[in-house]
């Protein structure tokens, strides 16, 4: 995978540092070990969460099709 990037500026970085791993990080990759679909869960609420309206429409509408594959609940149960 190769990944190029423009700088916004233009000049030479000096160095580069690792991020610090935040409370918020840790209690997911740990949510992850016990059980992968809560990673993805908790990823979805994180963006649903975030998103603007046309996100969350794009979250409730996907969200609404599964489950009407799967014959469980949509938004228009609720």
């Amino acid at each position: 995978v190769t990944l190029v990037m423009k700088k916004v500026d233009a000049g030479n970085w000096t160095d580069l540092e690792a991020a610090k791993p935040n409370k918020s990080n840790m209690s997911s990759s740990k949510t992850m070990a016990d059980d992968p679909s809560a990673g993805i869960m908790d990823m979805m609420k994180k963006m649903y969460d975030e998103g603007d309206a046309d996100t969350k429409r794009l979250i409730a509408k996907s969200w609404s099709e599964a489950q009407e594959k799967k014959g469980g609940d949509t938004f228009d149960d609720l």
